[in-house]
């Protein structure tokens, strides 16, 4: 493919470093990718008991999160960049809401100036 570049590296950091936009699982990898100023999107699927049984158990200090502040599906954030920044930097797309479309219509949000495939 034409303009196309793939660079195999060994460690995520250095795979962040070199991307324009990256999909990022939920985890110390949002606060890397936040830390590199890597654009991202935050994605996570479990199986429903397994998230129904978190949204039941997990409440974070009014001093880390406003319980107020939840998404559309009145989910809490769970990316750590999200957390660590007291607001929403990066979106999140959790459960039903990991879909293909919605990682790419988010990408194309967070990283403005991409380049389209004929480019």
């Amino acid at each position: 493919m034409k303009g196309f570049h793939i660079r195999l590296v060994p460690d995520a950091r250095e795979a962040l470093y070199h991307t324009r936009a990256s999909v990022v699982a939920s985890g110390t990898a949002t606060v890397q990718a936040a830390v590199i100023g890597n654009p991202f999107v935050v994605v996570y699927r479990v199986s429903p008991l397994t998230f129904w049984l978190a949204k039941q158990l997990v409440r974070y200090p009014a001093e880390i999160w406003n319980p107020a502040q939840v998404d559309l599906d009145d989910n809490l954030p769970i990316a750590m960049a999200n957390l660590i920044a007291g607001g929403r930097i990066v979106p999140e797309l959790l459960q039903t809401r990991f879909t293909a479309e919605n990682v790419a219509a988010a990408l194309r949000r967070c990283w403005p100036a991409h380049k389209s495939a004929t480019e």
